[in-house]
C-alpha cells in the first residue's frame, strides 16, 4: 500500500469505511496490522534465479492472479500471498551435501566402535559384577590424568563432525560439486546461444527473423544487469553465486530486521522493569515482525486526519490525482542495476559461505505422501541342535541297519539290557539326555538369531521441473539449472577424457521422511518433453520429469541398552540431588551440577548413529539443529542433563534392585522378595 497524506484518499479508506470496520476503530495499531497482514510481506525468498532455498521452487502467478509483496527490503522480486502461504510453506524439501569417503586408521576405529559395557549387557543380559565394575574403576582411575585430552579430542571431533566409531564416514566436498554444475550449466548456455559471441550460422543473427526466441548479445547485456549478482558480463551464469544467493538476502534480511527491532526497543528499554515494560516490549516486536518498515503504522497515523471523507471527497481526490508516484514513495526503493565492487561481493560471500549458504543443494520433490519403515531379524538353527541331530540320526540309522542288535542268538537281549543298564545309570546322575546320541531321541533346541536388516536403506524422489513459456532464461531456470544439479551428484565423477570414479559421496536430509549420513545415487531416470506442450518449436524440452533414489550405505539400525553416562558422572549428579535435599536448593545445586558435568562428560560427544538419525527423523528435526555446531551441542548438553536426571530417579533404581542390581548375586535378592510378596494384579 502506498503512503498515506493529508490530501490524498486511496481506494482502501473509503472501502475500507463502506465495507467492514475502519483501521481508525479498531482501537490499536496491532490490531489493525493483524487485519492485512500476511508472512509473505516478512519473507525473503522468491523466484528468481538464486532466489529461493530450493534450486526448482514452485513457479508464481502473475500480480494480477496473486498480489505480490514486496518485503522489508528490495533484495528480492516479491512473492504472492497465495503462493506464498500455500504453495512454498507446504512443500516437501530435501537437502543434499556432496562429498567424499573419509577413512579413519584402523587403530581409531577398533579401539571405538565396540562398548565392552554395552556388549556384556546385550549377551548377559547384566553389566553389574563386581569383577566388572572393579576393573572399570581401576580403568577410570588410571585415565584420569588423560580425561582433559580425551574428552577435548571428542569434543573437538564431535564439532567439526568427524566421528570416530566409522570405518569411514562423509566428508563434505562442495567445492567440486558446485564446479561440476557451473561446467555444466555454461556449457549448455554455450551451446544455446545464451552466452555473448555466440557464432551465428551463415553470419545472419538469426535473431532478426526471430527475436523473440534468440537473445542477442544486446538482451544479454541487459540480462546481466537485471541479474548482476548472478550473470557475468560475457552471459555466463555465475552458480556459485546462485548458490548463496538465498543466503545473502537472508542475512540482508536478518540486518534489517535487527535494526528495526532496535529502533522499536529504544524508548521501551528506559521505562522501569515490570510488566507494563514486559507488555510494551512484546507489542513492539510483534509490530515489527508484522510491519518492519513501519509503513502500515504511518498509513494508520494519517487515517484520522481524513478517517471522515466521504465518497465525493474520494473522487474529487481521485480525479486530482496527478499519476505520479511521490518522492517519499520512491525513495523506498533501491536501484536493483548497482553494481557492487570485487570487495564488497565477497564480504557478502564470506558471510553466506560461513553460514553453510552453499553447503547444500535443497531441492522441491513431489510429496511422498505416507512413509512406512520395515524391520526384520533373521533366525535360524543352532549349531549344537544340528550336531546333536545328527549324530543320533546317524546313530538310529546304524541301529535299523544293524536291527537295533538282533544278529540272533540272544543278542538283542544282551545289547538290550546293557542299554537298559547304561540308561539306568546315567538316569541316576542325571545324564541321561547323552542317551539320546544313541538314537533315541532328537532334541529341540530354540532357534538363535543370525543378522537384521531394514528397510531405510533406499529414498526415492520425483522431481518436475516445468517451464511455463518457451523462453531461453525460463527454461534454464526452471529446468535446465535443477536438472543439472541433479546430473551433478547422481553421475560418475570423471578423471580424465576416458576414465571416471564412482559418484560423490551423499549426505540427505529429508525432514520428517528420512535421513541419510553416508549415500549413494543408485538410480537416476531422465524423461523429456512430458505434458501436452513438451518441447518448443527448436527442440528444447518445456518439461522434465526426474526421479532419483539415493541408497544407504549403513543397514542397520540398533537400540542403545546401556547408560549413556559413566560412573563418575551419574555419581556427580546424584550427589547434586542429594544436596539438593538437604540445603533445600529447590533443584539448584542439580541443575548446576549437571550443566558442569554434562559440558565434560564423553557422552555429550557421542556420535550420530542410525537411531540417533532415525528418532530426528520421527521428531521432524530440521537441518539447522543437525549441522549447525552450536546448535547441536545445546542438543547434545540437553540429551545428557535428562540422562543425568533420569539417573535419580527412584523407580528406575527400584528396578535396578530388582534385576540384576546386586553384585555376585544379581537378580536373586529381587527374586526372593518376589516370591514372599502378594500376587501381581495385572
Amino acid at each position: 500500500m502506498a503512503l498515506f497524506y493529508k490530501n490524498t484518499l486511496v481506494d482502501d479508506i473509503w472501502a475500507g469505511k463502506a465495507f467492514m470496520v475502519p483501521p481508525s476503530a479498531l482501537g490499536d495499531r496491532n490490531t489493525a496490522l493483524r487485519r492485512y497482514y500476511t508472512p509473505a510481506a516478512n519473507a525473503y525468498v522468491d523466484t528468481t534465479l538464486g532466489g529461493h532455498w530450493v534450486i526448482n521452487p514452485y513457479p508464481q502467478f502473475t500480480e494480477n492472479c496473486d498480489l505480490t509483496h514486496r518485503g522489508v527490503f528490495s533484495g528480492g522480486g516479491g512473492r504472492g500471498r497465495y503462493w506464498y502461504e500455500v504453495l512454498n510453506l507446504n512443500q516437501q524439501v530435501i537437502h543434499i551435501r556432496c562429498g567424499v569417503p573419509k577413512f579413519n586408521s584402523m587403530t581409531s576405529f577398533f579401539a571405538n566402535f565396540y562398548n565392552a559395557e554395552a556388549g556384556l549387557i546385550a549377551r548377559t543380559g547384566r553389566a553389574d559384577s563386581i569383577w566388572f565394575n572393579l576393573g572399570k574403576l581401576v580403568g577410570t582411575i588410571v585415565a584420569i590424568p588423560f580425561m582433559p585430552f580425551i574428552i577435548a579430542g571428542q569434543a573437538i571431533k564431535f564439532l567439526l563432525g568427524m566421528p570416530r566409531t566409522k570405518y569411514y564416514y562423509h566428508k563434505p566436498t562442495m567445492y567440486p560439486y558446485w564446479v561440476a554444475v557451473s561446467s555444466l550449466v555454461t556449457n549448455y548456455m554455450t551451446n544455446t546461444g545464451m552466452t555473448q559471441h555466440f557464432p551465428r550460422a551463415d553470419g545472419i543473427d538469426k535473431s532478426f527473423f526471430d527475436p523473440l526466441t534468440t537473445p542477442t548479445d544486446i538482451d544479454l547485456k541487459a540480462q546481466g544487469q537485471i541479474f548482476n549478482e548472478v550473470i557475468l558480463k560475457e552471459g555466463a551464469v555465475d552458480v556459485f553465486s546462485i548458490a548463496t544467493r538465498a543466503q545473502r538476502l537472508s542475512n540482508e534480511h536478518r540486518k534489517i530486521m535487527d535494526q528495526a527491532m532496535a529502533a522499536a526497543l529504544k524508548p521501551i528499554d528506559k521505562m522501569a522493569p515490570g510488566p507494563k515494560r514486559d507488555e510494551a516490549r512484546s507489542r513492539a516486536l510483534a509490530m515489527v515482525l508484522m510491519d518492519p518498515n513501519l509503513t502500515t503504522m504511518k498509513q494508520l497515523e494519517s487515517v484520522n486526519v481524513i478517517a471522515g471523507k466521504s465518497l465525493e471527497d474520494y473522487e474529487k481526490a481521485y480525479l486530482d490525482f496527478s499519476g505520479k508516484k511521490k518522492e517519499a514513495d520512491q525513495s523506498t526503493e533501491q536501484d536493483e542495476t548497482n553494481d557492487e565492487g570485487w570487495v564488497t561481493k565477497a564480504g557478502k560471500a564470506f558471510d553466506a559461505e560461513r553460514q553453510f549458504g552453499a553447503d547444500f543443494v535443497s531441492i522441491r520433490v513431489q510429496n511422498q505422501g505416507t512413509q512406512s519403515e520395515s524391520f526384520s531379524n533373521s533366525v535360524g538353527q543352532s549349531g549344537i541342535q544340528e550336531t546333536i541331530n545328527s549324530t543320533s540320526s546317524k546313530a538310529r540309522s546304524a541301529r535299523f541297519n544293524f536291527a537295533d542288535g538282533n544278529l540272533g542268538f540272544g543278542t538283542d537281549k544282551i545289547i538290550g539290557a546293557v542299554s537298559e543298564v547304561v540308561a539306568g545309570t546315567l538316569e541316576g546322575i542325571s545324564a541321561s539326555g547323552l542317551m539320546a546320541l544313541a538314537g533315541n531321541a532328537f532334541t529341540d533346541i530354540q532357534k538363535v538369531y543370525e543378522s537384521s536388516s531394514s528397510s531405510l536403506m533406499t529414498s526415492s524422489f520425483t522431481v518436475q521441473l516445468r517451464a511455463n513459456n518457451g523462453h531461453p532464461w525460463t527454461i534454464l531456470k526452471d529446468v535446465m539449472y535443477p536438472l543439472y544439479c541433479i546430473m551433478a551428484f547422481c553421475l560418475p565423477r570423471a578423471t580424465g577424457p576416458q576414465s571416471y570414479d564412482s559418484p560423490f559421496l551423499l549426505e540427505l536430509y529429508n525432514q520428517g521422511f528420512s535421513q541419510i549420513r553416508e549415500g549413494l545415487c543408485t538410480s537416476l531416470s531422465i524423461t523429456r518433453g512430458t505434458g501436452d506442450v513438451g518441447w518448443t518449436k527448436d527442440r528444447k524440452a518445456l518439461n522434465i520429469d526426474v526421479t532419483f533414489e539415493i541408497t544407504d550405505l549403513s543397514q542397520i539400525l540398533s537400540i542403545p541398552i546401556n547408560s549413556s553416562t559413566g560412573m563418575l558422572p551419574k555419581a556427580a549428579g546424584i550427589l547434586g540431588g542429594v544436596a539438593d535435599k538437604v540445603t533445600g536448593a529447590d533443584g539448584a545445586l542439580s541443575n548446576a551440577v549437571d550443566t558442569a558435568v554434562a559440558a565434560v562428560t564423553s557422552a555429550t560427544y557421542s556420535e550420530d548413529t542410525k537411531l540417533t538419525d532415525y528418532q530426528a527423523v520421527l521428531a521432524g528435526l530440521n537441518l539447522d539443529v543437525q549441522i549447525n555446531a552450536s546448535n547441536k551441542w545445546k542438543l547434545a548438553m540437553a540429551r545428557t542433563r535428562a540422562n543425568l536426571a533420569a539417573a535419580r530417579s527412584p523407580d528406575r533404581w527400584m528396578s535396578k534392585a530388582f534385576n540384576d542390581g546386586w553384585p555376585v548375586f544379581g537378580h536373586l535378592p529381587g527374586d526372593i522378595v518376589r516370591l514372599v510378596s502378594d500376587k501381581p494384579d495385572r
